[in-house]
């Protein structure tokens, strides 16, 4: 149990300690669970609240919270708590439009341009795919998006959705012809994805995910829109909580609130949240088994879409190991690891931004090999 004061956290985790130990040298085995709970005790003081969940396609092996959503208020983390994505949002988008090349209602190696307006990007200097796009290498620059946080967000567009807006307020330049630098990585490839979904579906992206992903996998507890608007009860359960942006629980008060223009404007990038058993029903939902491809009709899609995962810098691949991880932090930090070949996988969430410690691969790597031994 994590504690707000920094000298009682001391105290009461050299107290768990010595309990721990004491119990383990009466026990004849240290378990896979005992690995996890250790190492709460040793590190929960640089984290205010998680929570961890580990997997097969068939069971839950273990599952557990930790620590506080509020310590403020005492509120424990618990199966209510919600939990923001971050980056990991950002495979959405990729989902989409496989959904749609599937369908055969998007041809990824064509010309963009035959998908968007054309004063949309008035000055493209190069033939660009959506596979530029999906792999980073589309000669837009990251440095370049971030520039654009001046124009004021605004909620009511009549027939033009928000991303539309934000697109029609910038002028991107293509610095690089698509193709020759592969993983030039640019937030913006993202966001013109998904105003290309929209596009071809004729509806707000944030209600095409809702439709053909959250509802699929039966995920009532997440939402993606700016200010949680998508779903009223994320939006109550985050009032409720905190985000702490440091091991000594400093808040960052906008965390929660409206801020950084940027941010809402382009929500696909890194706005959605949810429970810990909705992330759990979504990282099923690319583990490759039986039940793995419940967001495609082909299984091969399934596994273009780990491929793209090679191109994102929030996620890590290892091929030769069969191992999938994406990690994301938006005020919270949250990660996913998926061992394909033992069919299992790992989720933790915590409510600290850029936690150090539990969403490390390497630490989550040792929790699946511990499980699978």
């Amino acid at each position: 149990m994590w504690h707000r004061q920094r000298s009682r956290v001391s105290v009461l985790a050299i107290c768990m300690a010595l309990t721990f130990l004491l119990t383990a040298c009466t026990q004849t085995t240290f378990t896979p669970s005992d690995f996890i709970n250790e190492a709460a005790t040793r590190h929960g003081g640089q984290v205010s609240g998680m929570a961890v969940k580990v997997f097969t396609s068939d069971e839950i092996l273990f599952k557990n919270f930790y620590g506080y959503a509020n310590e403020a208020e005492s509120l424990m983390i618990d199966h209510d708590t919600v939990l923001k994505w971050g980056s990991t949002t950002k495979s959405l988008t990729w989902i989409a439009i496989l959904q749609l090349s599937e369908q055969g209602k998007i041809d990824i190696h064509a010309d963009i341009r035959a998908y968007i307006s054309d004063d949309l990007l008035p000055d493209l200097k190069y033939p660009t795919t959506l596979y530029h796009l999906m792999t980073h290498s589309s000669g837009f620059l990251e440095s370049d998006f971030f520039w654009y946080r001046e124009f004021a967000p605004i909620f009511s567009h009549g027939d033009v959705t928000i991303i539309e807006y934000a697109l029609q307020n910038m002028e991107m330049r293509q610095r690089f012809i698509p193709g020759v630098y592969i993983g030039e990585y640019s937030h913006y490839n993202v966001v013109l994805a998904s105003h290309i979904v929209e596009q071809v579906v004729g509806m707000a992206f944030h209600e095409y995910v809702q439709k053909h992903i959250f509802d699929k996998l039966d995920m009532a507890h997440t939402a993606i829109l700016y200010a949680y608007a998508d779903n009223a009860w994320v939006e109550e359960q985050l009032a409720r909580q905190t985000c702490y942006m440091s091991a000594d629980r400093r808040f960052e008060a906008e965390c929660f609130g409206i801020f950084r223009v940027v941010r809402y404007q382009f929500y696909m990038i890194g706005g959605a949240a949810s429970n810990v058993s909705d992330f759990h029903k979504f990282a099923m939902a690319l583990m490759p088994d039986d039940n793995g491809y419940s967001l495609f009709e082909q299984y091969e899609t399934l596994l273009k879409l780990h491929r793209l995962f090679e191109y994102e810098i929030a996620a890590f691949t290892d091929n030769e190991n069969g191992i999938i991880a994406l990690n994301g932090q938006m005020c919270h930090t949250s990660t996913m690891l998926l061992d394909t070949k033992r069919g299992m996988g790992v989720i933790v969430m915590t409510n600290q931004e850029n936690e150090g410690f539990f969403n490390r691969v390497s630490f989550l790597r040792e929790v699946v090999e511990r499980f699978g031994e």
